[in-house]
Parts: structure tokens; C-alpha cells; sequence
């Protein structure tokens, strides 16, 4: 998890400083850069180390491989980003090449690691969202691999297939199957015992991730064979609607917290804000066809001549990679890193002694200035395509701004352990040696 926010800083940077004629369009280089950046250099092994986690904490369910996987987690993902962003900008065979590899040797044993651990817990199986989510996550991992791949083969021209379904079937994999549901099903479990909501209704738990299973793969049967005759559209829209009425229920119980005085919860309000405006958003851009004439009604003009069809893929993005994935990160690794080293600091010291409470390993006035600082580089994001050339600048420098306040952070939790583990010693030295006082 540590090196997680130092590659949303290097994404900062490169949004502000990065030049490239074709930005903001959804297929310029510096867009597809920053995508996988933090998709997989930031926000995957955050992922996977949390599901390494949570299957032997939650589910009881150890698995095998992790601590044969778990070393190169982090180099593995900032390796296939750094290759698929060389790839981007300078159309490189080999880096495509390397990203594959790299890719398919992680994610493959990952979601074959996975796949064993949630094939051992579906007897044990009862009504519960994170339960139901991770005995089911190696599913949307090898399809989003799959269709990576693909890509990459009818890119270096291996294979003939329609490149734009690919497309359609990798994102929709990788930002709901994947992205959606882990935060949701993680969220059921982590955010009602940190910020003491009330735990999600019965519907939730029967049924989550199930129908929003269903629909990916209604969409991937929708956009790869036309012999289906499934409307894209109608698909899409009922899949916003569904990941609506989730979201409704998520923010009606994030606002009834016993805890919204903690500083990480607004990141979890504003995140389902984000998915729910990104649902919206998406419902109006794959009907664009039916609601020109609507945007072009006298009252519309007040907005600004900037924002078009071609920028809301642009703000869908940020609003999912931001909103939904980078906010609730930081909010749970601002919680779990200081709770952890509260854990190891308690287990090294003897009973009786007085030992350092959450609160002084992290004090929360860091974490509200964090918190607030990846808000407003949020907004600064959502709004670029109005003047690219200004808010690039906005974003990237408040985005990288808030992530390296959240690595020295967490670096300072990692010193004051140390710190209390050799005060912890000396105390140690010197009551088996009193003559060295």
C-alpha cells in the first residue's frame, strides 16, 4: 500500500506537465497514460493487498500464493503502467509486449489465487455483500485481463477483431465489475465498523454483486455480437439504474454515521456522489443520439460553449478513477496503516506499559488537510475540459499535492513505530542492565 500514493503524485505531474495536442480526447496518449497510471500502478495493488487481507480476516479463507505474489505486487503494476504509457506515447511494440507479459504473469496467479481461496468458501457461504464479493472477485480480474490482452494482440496486429468492443467490454470489466463492486462489497463491512453506519439492508446482501455481474456481461454480449440484437444503450442505462439504486442506499446510510465528524468520512460521501453523477452522466452520453435536440434548446447556451459530448468520457473517468476508486483509498488507508501499526506496537510492548493511542501515530488534523486537498483536485479535474490549459495545471499540482501528503503521512506512522519499538528496547536493555544507566 505504501507506494501507492508516491505513483498518484507521479500521475499529478504528469497531468500538469505533459504535453500532448490531442488532450483531453478520451484516446490521447496523455489520457491513457493517466488512466492506467492510476488504474494499475496506483489503485490495483492497494486492491489485491487488500483482498490478500481480507480473505483470511473476514472470510477465514488463507491463501496459498500471497506471500509468493505479495513481494511483487507493487513493482509488477508500476512496470505495466510505465510499459503501457511508453507504448502510448511512442507506439512501441516492445513495451506493449512487456506490458502483457507483466500483466499476465500478475493477474493470472493473482486471479488463480483468488479463484482457489473463493472456490473454498462458497459451502461456508452465507447472506453477505463482502463475503458474496470476494468469493467472486477472480471473475471480473481474468475477464478485464482477457480483454487486455485481446487488445494488445489486435494492436501489435496478431489478431482481427473489432478493437472498439474490446474496449467496451475491458472498461466496463475493469471500472464496474472489478473497481465497483470491490469497493462496494468492501465498503459493506469496513465502513459501518470505522464510521458506525447501520449495516446495508437484506437486498443488498442477498444480492450484491450479482446483477451487476449480470449486466457486464449483458454489455460485453452487446457490444461484441451484434447477432444478439441487444440495444447498447438500453444495457447501459439499466446498468446506471441499477448501480443508482446501490448508491441511493449506500448514501442514505453513509449520512445516518455515528462518526461524520472523522475526517475521511466526506471522501466516502463525496465517492458515492462521484459514482452517482458518473452513472447520470453515462446514461446521457450513450443516448446522445436521442437528446441532441434537447441540448439544443435556448436554455442551454448558459453553458460554457467548452463542454460538449467529446468531454463527458473526460469527466466519466475522473469521476470513477477519482471519485469512486482514489477517494475511498485514502480514506481507508488513512485508517488502516495507523490502526496497523497501533496492532504491531501493542503486540511488541509488555502489558502495563503505556503505548502511543491511533490518534498520536496519525494525528486526524493531517488527514483533514489530505482529505480536503484531493477534493478540490476532484473539482479541478471534473472541470479541465472547460480550460484545459489553466486547470490541467490546477489538478495535477492539487492531485499530487494531497497524494504526497498522504505518503509523508504514512511514512511518519511507519517512524513512530520504529521509534516505539526501540524505545521499547532500550527499556528492555537497561532493566536487564542496570549498571549501564
Amino acid at each position: 500500500m505504501l507506494p501507492a500514493p508516491w505513483c498518484g503524485v507521479l500521475a499529478g505531474l504528469l497531468l500538469a506537465w505533459m504535453p500532448d495536442p490531442q488532450f483531453p480526447s478520451r484516446f490521447a496518449p496523455l489520457t491513457l497514460s493517466l488512466t492506467h497510471i492510476i488504474a494499475v500502478a496506483m489503485l490495483l495493488p492497494v486492491m489485491i493487498g487488500a483482498l490478500f487481507q481480507l480473505f483470511p480476516v473476514v472470510a477465514g479463507q488463507s491463501i496459498a500464493a500471497a506471500k509468493r505474489i505479495a513481494p511483487w505486487v507493487a513493482i509488477s503494476c508500476f512496470s505495466t503502467a510505465l510499459c503501457l504509457s511508453w507504448g502510448f506515447f511512442y507506439s512501441s511494440r516492445i513495451a506493449f509486449i512487456s506490458a502483457g507479459v507483466i500483466a499476465l504473469l500478475l493477474l493470472g496467479s493473482t486471479a488463480i489465487a483468488l479463484f482457489d481461496a473463493g472456490r473454498r468458501m462458497f459451502p461456508l457461504l452465507r447472506v453477505d455483500a463482502s463475503l458474496a464479493t470476494l468469493a467472486t472477485i477472480s471473475l471480473p480480474i481474468s475477464l478485464l485481463l482477457l480483454f487486455a490482452l485481446l487488445m494488445l494482440s489486435v494492436l501489435l496486429s496478431w489478431l482481427q477483431i473489432d478493437f472498439m468492443a474490446l474496449l467496451q467490454a475491458h472498461v466496463v470489466w475493469a471500472l464496474v465489475g472489478l473497481l465497483a463492486c470491490l469497493v462496494g462489497g468492501v465498503a459493506a463491512t469496513t465502513v459501518p465498523m470505522f464510521w458506525q453506519t447501520a449495516r446495508p439492508s437484506r437486498a443488498w446482501s442477498r444480492f450484491w454483486p450479482c446483477p451487476v455481474f449480470i449486466l457486464c456481461a449483458f454489455v460485453t454480449l452487446a457490444s461484441m455480437f451484434e447477432q444478439f440484437n441487444m440495444p447498447l444503450v438500453s444495457v447501459l442505462s439499466i446498468l446506471c439504474g441499477v448501480g443508482l439504486i446501490y448508491l441511493s442506499l449506500m448514501l442514505k446510510n453513509l449520512l445516518g454515521a455515528r462518526r461524520r465528524f472523522d475526517p475521511a468520512w466526506p471522501l466516502w460521501v463525496a465517492s458515492v456522489l462521484s459514482w452517482m453523477l458518473a452513472a447520470v452522466l453515462c446514461m446521457l452520453y450513450v443516448g446522445r443520439t436521442y437528446l441532441t435536440s434537447l441540448f439544443q434548446l435556448p436554455l442551454l447556451p448558459l453553458m460554457p460553449s467548452s463542454l460538449s459530448w467529446e468531454s463527458m468520457p473526460w469527466m466519466i473517468g475522473v469521476l470513477v478513477l477519482i471519485g469512486g476508486a482514489v477517494l475511498p483509498m485514502n480514506a481507508m488507508i488513512g485508517k488502516i496503516v495507523p490502526f496497523l501499526v497501533f496492532l504491531h506496537v501493542r503486540r511488541a510492548i509488555p502489558m502495563g506499559q503505556k503505548i502511543p493511542s491511533m490518534q498520536m501515530i496519525l494525528p486526524p488534523v493531517f488527514l483533514r488537510y489530505q482529505a480536503r486537498l484531493v477534493l478540490v483536485s476532484l473539482c479541478f479535474a471534473v472541470l479541465l475540459p472547460i480550460a484545459p490549459s489553466i486547470l490541467r495545471w490546477c489538478a495535477g499540482l492539487s492531485f499530487s499535492a494531497s497524494q504526497a501528503l498522504l505518503a509523508i503521512v504514512l511514512m511518519r506512522c511507519l517512524l513512530s513505530y520504529r521509534r516505539q519499538i526501540q524505545i521499547n528496547r532500550s527499556a528492555s536493555t537497561s532493566a536487564m542492565h542496570p549498571s549501564k544507566l
